[in-house]
């Protein structure tokens, strides 16, 4: 796939190298995958069988109004089946579409504007002499780094985002804010980009992140285990991250960046969003117009990645990645197809590019030829 060299750009964190061992191709009780010939569902086996030992993949698969779940469960290098669609992963990155769905909300109502300087927001001059809009936030043009100068050793601890708080945030905003490109003319990831909008949001809305999250995505399209407060999800349907060892890792926690990569979800949830996707002509349609260009085979929408191939249609998508998960969703508008896999495997594993790999092939399997 022409555009699969740019999905690595997506992910939470960088993937890192670390060893590989060579894994058994047993399998207990595998039929095939819904909506998969033989062929194609041998090949995600493969691609999963490269998981270490201890990780479950969940998947979604969407054809039309018909919705398929599959679960793949890896123990002792043997592969099972596990129903899993319920079990609630960390996103990651896949956070960014609803932080950008919540400020397409508030673009398309005019509550915000879309153009609106990111310095009205703030009751002291930004050190920058270029102006960053909410645009630029919302679809990865400020010009801002991945992450804030003022993290510090958090980087390099096993939960690196639950001790920066807001006011680490506006210390950095207030004092160390540095732009590395000029705002509006190069795509470059931010994750201080999308904290910083969800930041934003918070602040105008004068409510907590979560409490916008509820009232305008998930209880309105009906996500039940969506959320960014583990406290507000059943403790026994959270999956334990792995390493690339396939060891428990601790899940991870957020603060000032929530709106960059706190979200915890499953399958069911983000099938329903994706349904939504399909039907609902309001923000939700508002967050994938193209906003920038940044090649022949990519664009951005607020937040989505929108991956073109000649003679397709465009795919929708966005992956992400913490500690201990990695997670891809892609769909396509027009044949009303789509993909979601959910991993509790390390981005830190050399081969959790894996999961982004397999939810493309299964979004082709359900055809997207024209």
């Amino acid at each position: 796939m022409k555009a699969l060299a740019c999905l690595l750009l997506f992910s939470f964190l960088m993937v890192i190298a670390s060893p590989q061992t060579v894994y058994s191709q047993k399998t207990v009780g595998l039929e095939q995958i819904p909506f998969c010939n033989q062929a194609q569902t041998d090949s995600i086996f493969k691609l999963f069988a490269e998981m270490p030992d201890s990780v479950q993949w969940a998947l979604a698969l969407i054809n039309g109004d018909s919705t398929a779940f599959y679960g793949l469960l890896k123990t002792d290098s043997l592969l099972s089946r596990i129903d899993n669609r319920e079990a609630v992963f960390e996103v990651g990155s896949i956070t960014k579409i609803f932080t950008a769905s919540l400020f397409a909300r508030d673009v398309y109502t005019n509550f915000l504007d879309l153009h609106a300087p990111v310095q009205d927001f703030f009751p002291f001059p930004l050190p920058i002499t270029d102006t960053i809009t909410l645009l630029h936030l919302a679809n990865h043009t400020s010009g801002l780094p991945r992450l804030p100068a003022n993290m510090g050793t958090a980087l390099f601890s096993m939960n690196p985002y639950k001790e920066y708080h807001r006011d680490d945030l506006i210390y950095y905003l207030q004092f160390l804010l540095k732009t590395e490109t000029k705002p509006g003319t190069t795509y470059k990831y931010s994750n201080l980009g999308y904290g910083l909008l969800g930041h934003i949001l918070e602040h105008a809305h004068q409510t907590s992140y979560q409490e916008l999250l509820s009232k305008y995505v998930t209880i309105p399209v009906g996500m039940p285990s969506t959320a960014i407060q583990k406290s507000l999800l059943f403790d026994s349907l959270i999956v334990v991250g792995r390493n690339a060892k396939g060891k428990k890792l601790e899940n991870w926690d957020f603060d000032a960046l929530a709106g960059a990569g706190a979200l915890l979800s499953n399958v069911k949830d983000l099938s329903a969003l994706l349904h939504t996707q399909f039907v609902d002509t309001s923000f939700f349609r508002l967050a994938r117009q193209e906003t920038f260009s940044v090649s022949n085979s990519l664009a951005i929408g607020l937040g989505w990645h929108i991956l073109k191939n000649e003679g397709q249609h465009p795919i929708f998508f966005h992956n992400g990645a913490t500690g201990g998960f990695t997670a891809a969703l892609a769909f396509d508008t027009q044949t009303q197809n789509g993909a979601i896999i959910l991993a509790n495997c390390t981005s830190y594993f050399v081969k959790s590019s894996n999961v982004t790999k397999a939810t493309l092939q299964l979004l082709d399997g359900l055809g997207r030829t024209p």
